[in-house]
């Protein structure tokens, strides 16, 4: 970020100074006493008529007039006189004459206070999420007006304007256009990914007759993306409705320009969340669904009644800790019970949106005797983690299920109960041409449950996604062009950070430094080649962060060694990491307290993991016999679900040793 401050304090010069509660405050100077590095300040009182809005906006109004004395080396960076002027802020960040963080986060929140939540910084749009849906920026009379306007200053900053720039760049030059939609989690990342891809179909003309068949695809591509919400999206202490996954949308266009079909990919699913979740968080939207939207007798067909167990997988999870001998874990208090009515709120919700989980099936092609399979499978992933182990009295090292615990997933999921229970005590070893049956501990047998549980989730999501591309993907032949937009995970900072966390994070530093190489690096390459006289900016390059995650001895690399070392541990992992980057301070850190903690300083802010189940959770391995088991199933579905799987990891196999 630059800093424009002040190269000496002056008396009556306005300024800012940081502040914990309101980030920077504005204020004048009243004094300076250069010899002892002080400098008397007073906050600036608000205008009349302003006030109250001020005072809601987290710049208290106690302390406004209050004076304060502050060190000289705060930097104090200048106000922008044109903020004091434009109550609405300014559309466009580069006409600040001081550009610093102060001034921008002023800026915003005038923009936002105004109901204005976009804003340009150049060629980038901000958006900063209302939390709310503002009609008066979304009218039918916008998409048309942001289209034919000549100059994107003729109008007020907005999403349109980004969409119909990728649009004409592709009418206009015949190459193929992307969008980035990035931020924090929580940030609005998903609504702005529709509102972009609603415009892009809107503007967009009408089919011609060549492609009269793909009419209706604006209309799919809305109605489909329900499927993707409830079975990648999930609530999160940050936002309730957070994408678990990345996705990248390809919207199709023919030679005329009219919108023909759409595509996608998807990145990195949170199959951990199917087994855990932490406390004030919830699994996959379409679990509740099926608990509260789907008939009493569909309930009952699926054992999801009122005699069904409180599932496991649903529950509410302490985040797993680092055990160290004669330490006991902490155990926070139990959350309070909701209260009936937020409960049945939430119930309400869940219904209706199950409701548009079954339309969007439809629209599928799927009847309902193939969604009631996928409930069914669905419903058996529940009961999967119903599934208990002990240990066998006469040797710990083997288990045996307990008493009947796999009566109901065996069934849901068309499986033998009695070759379900082998298949999850037991691994079938193979040496010197001989074939053994390994019994399992345990812990063994709980990790194998949990993996098929994830195996079959990620197994439905990709049938799913492959059944959206079949629906809404166009004939190559009518295919000219494409308009990418990414949708991928925000930057996360939670109390407790694990393995999900360091790969979101990863991919954000990537896309950081991509952004920086196109804002920053290559502008100054060209000026170099050019030679033309420039400025030096002062920017954060990520680099060196980057090279800690997937350099030569980073992190990954690191992470991989430990995985296949016969007795690897997190705190072995740790340790060569402690070892490797000790005194990279600046890089990460290492909290004396724990042995399986690390602390990497991201170009976002400082974030803490924990590496408790890194390395179950970077194997993501399944035993064969789980998924042999599952191609054995006598019903079609989930047997087709794991064939298809088998088949794609063979030809990857087949790919990676030629």
């Amino acid at each position: 970020m630059l800093k424009d401050a002040a190269p000496s304090v002056t008396v009556g010069a306005r300024c800012y100074i940081p502040d914990d509660d309101a980030a920077w405050l504005p204020v004048y100077v009243e004094e300076v006493n250069e010899a002892k590095g002080l400098v008397t300040v007073r906050i600036q009182r608000p205008r009349k008529d302003r006030q109250n809005e001020d005072a809601a906006d987290h710049d208290d109004a106690d302390r406004t007039g209050d004076s304060r004395v502050v060190a000289m080396d705060v930097g104090f960076p200048l106000q922008n006189a044109q903020l004091s002027r434009y109550d609405e802020g300014l559309d466009n960040m580069i006409d600040l004459n001081h550009l610093h963080e102060a001034a921008i986060l002023r800026n915003l929140k005038k923009r936002f206070r105004a109901r204005m939540p976009y804003t340009y910084t150049g060629d980038i749009c901000l958006a900063v999420n209302p939390y709310q849906w503002l009609d008066e920026l979304y009218t039918p009379g916008l998409h048309k007006k942001y289209l034919q306007a000549r100059k994107r200053q003729d109008l007020p900053p907005h999403v349109y304007a980004v969409s119909v720039a990728a649009f004409r760049h592709m009418c206009d030059n015949g190459s193929n256009q992307s969008i980035l939609v990035s931020g924090e989690s929580g940030a609005g990342k998903t609504e702005t990914t529709k509102i972009l891809m609603d415009n892009l179909a809107t503007i967009a003309p009408a089919p011609t007759a060549a492609s009269e068949q793909e009419h209706s695809i604006t209309t799919r591509i809305i109605q489909v993306n329900p499927l993707l919400e409830s079975f990648g999206n999930a609530k999160t202490t940050r936002n309730d409705n957070s994408s678990r996954f990345g996705k990248f949308t390809q919207l199709q266009f023919d030679k005329n320009h009219a919108l023909c079909g759409a595509q996608c990919e998807t990145y990195l699913l949170e199959k951990t969340r199917v087994i855990s979740h932490e406390r004030g968080e919830r699994n996959y939207h379409i679990f509740y669904q099926l608990l509260h939207g789907t008939t009493d007798e569909e309930r009952d067909a699926l054992g999801l009644g009122d005699e069904a167990p409180r599932f496991a997988y649903l529950e509410e999870k302490e985040p797993q800790q680092e055990n160290r001998p004669g330490r006991k874990p902490k155990l926070s208090q139990p959350p309070p019970p909701k209260p009936a009515a937020v409960i049945e709120a939430e119930n309400a919700k869940d219904r209706a949106l199950f409701a548009k989980t079954r339309q969007a099936l439809s629209l599928l092609g799927l009847g309902s005797e193939q969604q009631n399979a996928l409930f069914q499978v669905l419903s058996g992933i529940l009961h999967l983690g119903e599934a208990q182990f002990v240990a066998k009295p006469d040797n710990d090292e083997a288990c045996d299920l307990e008493n009947d615990s796999v009566v109901y997933s065996s069934t849901l999921l068309g499986l033998n109960p009695e070759t379900m229970a082998k298949a999850l005590t037991h691994r079938t070893m193979k040496a010197a041409g001989e074939v053994y049956l390994v019994p399992l501990t345990v812990e063994q047998a709980k990790a194998g449950r949990d993996a098929l549980a994830k195996a079959i989730y990620a197994s439905i999501f990709d049938w799913l996604v492959a059944g959206i591309n079949a629906s809404l993907g166009a004939a190559a032949r009518l295919t000219a062009k494409t308009i990418g937009v990414l949708d991928i995970f925000g930057f996360e900072s939670f109390e407790h950070n694990s393995f999900e966390q360091l790969c979101i994070n990863y991919a954000n530093e990537k896309l950081q430094q991509k952004f920086t190489q196109d804002v920053f690096k290559a502008v100054q390459e060209e000026y170099e080649r050019e030679q033309i006289t420039w400025a030096h900016i002062a920017y954060a390059d990520n680099s060196e962060t980057l090279a800690l995650i997937e350099g030569r001895m980073g992190v990954l690399v690191l992470l991989n060694e430990e995985i296949v070392r016969p007795r690897g541990n997190e705190e072995g992992f740790v340790s060569k990491l402690s070892g490797a980057y000790l005194k990279q301070k600046k890089l990460i850190e290492f909290p004396r307290i724990s042995k399986t903690q690390f602390a990497i300083h991201h170009y976002a802010g400082t974030i803490k993991y924990e590496a408790m189940g890194f390395l179950e959770k970077h194997k993501d391995a399944l035993l064969s016999d789980l998924s042999d088991l599952m191609c054995g199933s006598h019903e079609p579905f989930p047997q087709m679900l794991f064939k298809v799987k088998a088949e794609i990891e063979a030809a990857a196999t087949a790919e990676l040793k030629r």
